[in-house]
């Protein structure tokens, strides 16, 4: 039977969200039972607002493993285009570290244009994005899993050990719809996110998958 600990809540702090009432659910949500916290990554509001607190989200992972204790928390999802893929690892496997194996790392492609152009950040077209994201993946898949990573990409290229290593393996969640990015997860991922309306759309993703 499911209990409390199956459940868990979805924060979108870019949208006026300060850091403290932030870190403050996360807290509420341990305290209530809930199993894990997610929060979006995302640099700006992304109903084209302006002006109001829209806290950086790896930042806030980190207070949320400090002021924490069980409650397991992530990104939903992590676009690519911010971060260099061996970085954003090396990031993941030190609040893992820190925080005694409770990340839940999601990734993917990202899609809100503005945010990138402000920030002085390549969007190039979705092909490209996928490739990039690609490529990512499997830095990051390699170095989650093992201690070392060599790879040459069009886009990336990582050659590095890849230290702290957390006694837990990262949880790594792709998040998209597209087709080629399902299949992505299949090969990188142990969990596929997916948001929909439809059930048909959920039943062809789902046969991908498998």
């Amino acid at each position: 039977m499911a209990s409390l600990k199956d459940f868990g809540i979805m924060l979108e702090p870019q949208l006026g969200m300060t850091m403290e009432t932030l870190v403050e659910a996360a807290k509420a949500a341990e305290r209530l039972g809930f199993g894990y916290v997610f929060r979006s990554d995302h640099l700006l509001p992304t109903d084209d607002r302006r002006g109001i607190d829209s806290p950086e989200c790896w930042t806030s992972l980190g207070a949320v493993a400090g002021a924490t204790s069980s409650i397991r928390f992530g990104p939903m999802v992590s676009p690519i285009g911010f971060h260099n893929p061996a970085v954003l690892a090396k990031m993941a496997l030190t609040i893992h570290s820190y925080s005694n194996g409770r990340l839940l790392m999601g990734i993917g492609t990202g899609w809100y244009e503005s945010e990138y152009r402000a920030h002085g950040l390549d969007f190039p077209p979705f092909g490209v994005r996928f490739r990039q994201f690609s490529e990512a993946s499997k830095i990051i898949h390699t170095m989650l899993r093992d201690e070392r990573v060599d790879f040459d990409g069009e886009y990336f290229t990582a050659h590095t050990d890849c230290f702290p290593r957390p006694s837990g393996r990262v949880h790594v969640i792709i998040g998209g719809r597209s087709a080629r990015v399902i299949r992505l997860a299949a090969l990188y991922a142990d969990e596929w996110n997916f948001f929909t309306k439809g059930e048909d759309d959920l039943t062809r993703g789902k046969a991908l998958l498998e």
